[in-house]
């Protein structure tokens, strides 16, 4: 008997023993998971589906949308049928994929020259509603000095004709030259509108709190700024600075651990960026100690001057790429770019394939048609979930190509 006793004593002992290892193994498994889920910017949640099969790469084809155009800046979707787009020269066109007609929508009084232009386009997030479509452009103001203006326009229900148009934003900064005129916009699901702008290749205006230059914009849609954009002395529209030229802006659905999307920005002699759009300052600071010169050897983000400047997620190192127009790749057909960020290079002549992990670790960067298209300015995904992208060569020599998966 007490041998029996003994032996279910240790029995319960034993088995108690097991319970608590296994609690303990299932418990830091579900801490691992939660911890892995927590680390990593999620870009799985806004995508359709992960890929059937992440190791393969689609493979690709090419075909011409539009040829013989100049400069297309811009291609926005009203759906996976219908598209308009930029010329910086001075046009905003419609296309009907179905139907190939391509026609002028409006030719506003833009003054065209060095970066300057007609610029970033992008349709309203309640288009079916409202059929707002916002633009960028460069304008001459009363005393003939430049500014750049975002117009709100209001199209007709057929889609051909602008029955009404609004200035929402008059006052960004430009000048003579036109250089760094910045201007891509996008339009969050809620409706907010948000414009990446350039310094004017003024050393002054990326740290200036006033100006609307070097700074990533958040406003309504009639222009005024929204509540989460920095306070005072900041101008209400801004939501952060401390930009050089900012060319490629993307949204997420939702803001990831207030992270809200990513911009493509370029740089001086060195360090083209792709950043995080975060509440902050990005470093740019070209004035050295003199606001009359424009230091272009200092680092693209400062963080000497200020140590919490907001570091990029990639840089280009020496010598630059001029890198573009920014999207994420959506949708199960894609297979390994499910997920991806692709960047329109104009300088290096290509596309950057992106992907990155957990604290937005680079985990793959590579060349897409390395020379094979000419200078890139912009890249977007369809409704339908095709690509597309326009090239820049001017004179007549560009064009709108799109890339399905076979």
């Amino acid at each position: 008997m007490h041998k029996h006793k003994v032996f279910l004593i240790i029995t319960s002992v034993v088995l108690i023993l097991i319970t608590v290892v296994f609690i303990g193994t299932v418990a830091s498994f579900v801490f691992l998971l939660n911890t892995q889920n927590t680390d990593k910017p999620a870009l799985n949640d806004f995508l359709e589906e992960n890929a059937t099969d992440t190791s393969v790469d689609p493979k690709l084809k090419v075909t011409t949308v539009i040829d013989g155009l100049s400069n297309p800046w811009d291609i926005t979707f009203v759906n996976k049928d219908f598209f308009y787009y930029s010329q910086r020269i001075g046009q905003l066109r419609g296309h009907n994929l179905v139907t190939n007609e391509d026609f002028l929508l409006i030719a506003p009084d833009t003054v065209v020259g060095g970066e300057g232009g007609l610029l970033g386009t992008v349709v309203d997030n309640d288009f079916e509603n409202t059929h707002y479509l916002y633009s960028c452009m460069s304008v001459r103001v009363e005393d003939e000095s430049k500014k750049i203006i975002l117009v709100r326009y209001t199209v007709s229900e057929d889609l051909k004709q602008i029955v009404a148009n609004k200035t929402i934003i008059p006052d960004m900064p430009s000048n003579d030259s036109q250089r760094h005129s910045g201007c891509r916009i996008a339009v969050s699901k809620e409706g907010e509108v948000w414009v990446g702008t350039g310094d004017t290749a003024k050393g002054t205006a990326p740290q200036d709190p006033k100006s609307l230059g070097g700074k990533v914009l958040r406003v309504d849609k009639d222009g005024n700024g929204v509540a989460g954009n920095l306070s005072a002395p900041f101008d209400p529209r801004v939501f952060n600075y401390g930009h050089r030229n900012i060319q490629g802006i993307y949204l997420f659905n939702e803001p990831i651990n207030g992270v809200y999307g990513l911009t493509a920005e370029h740089g001086p002699e060195m360090d083209d960026e792709v950043n995080l759009i975060k509440s902050g300052n990005y470093g740019w600071n070209p004035v050295n100690n003199d606001p009359e010169v424009y230091n272009e050897a200092v680092p693209m983000t400062d963080i000497t001057s200020y140590p919490d400047a907001i570091p990029a997620i990639w840089s280009s190192g020496f010598p630059t790429n001029a890198i573009s127009g920014m999207t994420l790749i959506k949708g199960n057909q894609w297979k390994a770019w499910n997920g991806a960020v692709l960047v329109a290079v104009l300088k290096d002549e290509n596309i950057r394939l992106q992907t990155y992990g957990g604290d937005w670790k680079l985990m793959r960067d590579e060349i897409l048609f390395n020379g094979d298209y000419g200078r890139i300015r912009t890249v977007v995904q369809s409704p339908s979930g095709d690509i597309f992208f326009t090239t820049d060569n001017s004179n007549g020599r560009d064009s709108i190509f799109k890339i399905t998966p076979e």
